[in-house]
This record gives C-alpha cells, structure tokens and sequence, in this order.
C-alpha cells in the first residue's frame, strides 16, 4: 500500500453543485479508493454530494471549508472563485484563463484552484494527431471555453464558434472566429443540448427538443471527428447526427470524465502513473 502526500486522518471529499444527485463522482471515487487500496489506510477517505441551492450559496464558505477537497460543477466553477472568505493559495495558469476552477484541494486554512477540464480534453484526442486540424466548438460554456483552449493548445490555429450568445467571449483572450459554414475536421459539442433528462434528449420526442437540435445542422462533409462532451447518454442526439453525416470517429465525454476523475486524484494525492489503460477502461464501464 501507497502512503500519499494528503494523509495522516480521514479526508472529506464532495461534488459541489445545484442539482446534484445525477452525478457520477461519487461512484467513481469510491471506485478509484478501492482500486488504489485506500480502505483502512492512513489516506482513507469518503466522498459524497454537496449540494447547495443558489440563493444560500454565498453563505456555504464555512461549509465548504469542512472538505479536504472539491470537485466543482454547474452552476459553481466561476462562482466558487468569487467567494471572498474562501481564500486561495495557488491558482493554476487554465483557471488564470478560463476564471473557472472544477477542483480544489485544501492546503492549511486556504485552497488551491485547478481545472482538469482542458487536461482531460487533451489527452482524450492525443491519439488523434488534430495539430493541422480545424476545429467548430458548439456553444458558449465553460466546457466550450476549455476545449477551445485546449484545442489551441494543441497547436490547432483556426477554431471556430457557432453560439447563441457570444457575449461570454469579450474578455477571453483565445483567438476564435465566428462559424460561417467553415468545414471543420473536428467538431465539439459543448452545449447541454441531448443531455439526459433534458427536454432535448429525442427520447422526449417533442417539437421543442426538434427545433433545438437544428442548432447541430453544420457541413460534415470534412469532419473527421465528432466529439460530444456529454457521456450520459452514450450515443446522444448530436452522434446519431454525425453518423448519419458519415463522419469517421464519433466520441462521447465518457473518456475526458475519466481523465479528469484520474487527474483530481493526482492533484490530492500525488498520485502519479494511474493513467493507465485498464483504470480507464473500469472507469467507463461504471459511467
């Protein structure tokens, strides 16, 4: 058994948001502290859902100092950075970037803030060779914003964005430039559209969910990458549309959660060379 950085009493661990209880973290950390031996050891921990509704949210700094570590999702990674009382001893340079931060690990009485987010967008295409690639990122999220830097990081020159509101692009310093009927080789979905247990998921089969799926109809016709960032469901609407467009590779995000899941894990505990196939391949299975 490992001995790790972070140890020396029971840790508390959460996934931050509103709502919540869809979430797959739990699972997949009780998972990985099985799967790293972590059960009566020194570094044991429990890792549960924190949700806090908007309105009380300004007043969960006293909450939120209790865990040792958080993983943050909607509506909170630029919120969370906002909180006066909760300060922050490091700031990783893609938080500096996208003023959106998805982990925190405790460090004395303060916090550091990272994101795993375009890390885990990377690594997911790194068998890919997309370097001489252009890439269109559907939407205006922070998810969008990381894999646009991502994407720019990876040497890609001309991205694209189709958006129904750009106004969350003025003060983001990555060069993009507006969707016009490019053909791009990459395409990233980055909205919640077909998300499940949204009014867009086809299985709902309803006008509205039609109608906002029109947001997907792009030129395929050089694509050679469709990737939806979203893993549940497994084949969403915007894949079935790419396969019909005959395009090459269609991925959903069950890779990118898992590489985020992995890198989390690393910035806790120090735990380095977990990124292997088999850990992987046992984290999507229980997605």
């Amino acid at each position: 058994m490992t001995e790790y950085p972070l140890a020396g009493h029971f840790l508390k661990f959460a996934v931050l948001g509103y709502p919540i209880k869809h979430s797959k973290s739990p699972k997949i950390f009780n998972f990985l502290k099985d799967y790293f031996e972590f059960t009566n050891s020194s570094s044991d921990f429990s890792y549960d859902f924190l949700e806090i509704a908007p309105e009380d949210f300004l007043k969960s700094t006293e909450i939120l100092k209790q865990y040792d570590g958080l993983n943050v999702t909607s509506p909170y990674k630029e919120k969370v950075l906002e909180l006066s009382m909760l300060k922050f001893s490091k700031v990783s340079p893609e938080v500096e970037i996208l003023k959106a931060a998805n982990v925190l690990k405790k460090s004395k009485d303060k916090f550091e803030a990272h994101n795993t987010d375009v890390y885990a967008f990377k690594e997911s295409l790194e068998n890919h060779h997309v370097t001489e690639m252009s890439a269109l990122v559907l939407g205006s999220s922070g998810g969008a914003k990381a894999a646009i830097l991502g994407l720019y990081q990876m040497g890609i020159k001309d991205i694209f964005v189709k958006a129904r509101d750009y106004s969350g692009f003025k003060k983001f310093d990555i060069p993009i430039q507006a969707y016009r009927d490019q053909k791009p080789n990459i395409v990233v979905q980055a909205t919640t559209l077909g998300l499940a247990n949204t009014s867009s998921n086809t299985s709902s089969n309803t006008s509205q969910g039609e109608k906002d799926l029109d947001f997907f109809n792009i030129d395929y016709s050089n694509t050679k990458i469709s990737y939806d960032l979203i893993y549940s469901p497994k084949k969403t609407p915007f894949m079935e549309i790419s396969l019909k467009n005959k395009v090459p590779h269609v991925m959903n995000g069950e890779s990118m959660l898992a590489l985020q899941a992995l890198k989390t894990f690393e910035i806790w505990f120090g735990h380095q060379g977990s990124k292997t196939s088999n850990v992987l391949e046992k984290l999507k299975e229980i997605l």
